[in-house]
Parts: structure tokens; C-alpha cells; sequence
């Protein structure tokens, strides 16, 4: 499967990554943090200039398909934090600068991201 950070096998990946940037890999165009076989986390945009737009995604690999977990998407109109349980759909804004915004993400994503999945049903 795609490059996992640390060049590690799947059992290992149960710990957090303080750095998500040092690990993305391009995988089909996508900047991509392989977490497990089933999590990944997605960066879209780009990070050094979060106010054109940019998006941090945490998705799971449910029946063939990855499908997000949480989502940050931070622009110039205002930032959002999403989180999904598979059925619903909670969206709240972040009245936070930019490059705060961006920090909160990669701190939640790479700390929390086993919770977050943990909460996340089909």
C-alpha cells in the first residue's frame, strides 16, 4: 500500500506524528499520510498560503471507498472544522487566523487521529 510515514508497517502506525508535513507523500496527485491500511489523512492547497485555500482531511477506507472523518478547510472567506459519523454531519466555523487554524488541524489530525476514527460509524 502507499508509503506509510516512517517507512513503517501497519501495527507500528498506531502513534502520533508530530510533524504531518515531514511525512505526506504525493500519491495520485494527492499530498497523502498513510496512517494504517484504512486511514489516511489528505492535504489539498497549499499549506504556505492557507488564505488561497487549503484543505486537511482525515478519511477512512470503508467498503472500497475512502470517506472523511473530519475535515478542515481554511480560506479567505473563514475556516470550517467538519466532522462526519457516517450518517451526519457537524460543521462549525473557526474564528481563528489562517496559519492558527492550520496548526489546530495538523495537531488534532495527528494526535487525535485514532479517536476520531474510533467515533467515526457506517
Amino acid at each position: 500500500w502507499e508509503k506509510c510515514f516512517d517507512n513503517c508497517r501497519a501495527e507500528e502506525t498506531a502513534r502520533s506524528v508530530d510533524d504531518i508535513d515531514a511525512f505526506m507523500s504525493t500519491v495520485n496527485g494527492e499530498e497523502t499520510l498513510v496512517l494504517s491500511e484504512e486511514a489516511r489523512i489528505v492535504a489539498a492547497g497549499d499549506a504556505n498560503s492557507p488564505e488561497k485555500g487549503y484543505l486537511l482531511s482525515l478519511e477512512v477506507l470503508t467498503n472500497g471507498t475512502w470517506l472523511s472523518v473530519v475535515k478542515y478547510e481554511i480560506g479567505e472567506e473563514g475556516s470550517t472544522h467538519q466532522t462526519f459519523d457516517g450518517s451526519y454531519r457537524r460543521s462549525r466555523p473557526l474564528n481563528l487566523p489562517q496559519g492558527r487554524v492550520l496548526e489546530l488541524a495538523k495537531n488534532d489530525l495527528s494526535r487525535n487521529w485514532q479517536d476520531h476514527i474510533g467515533l467515526f460509524s457506517i
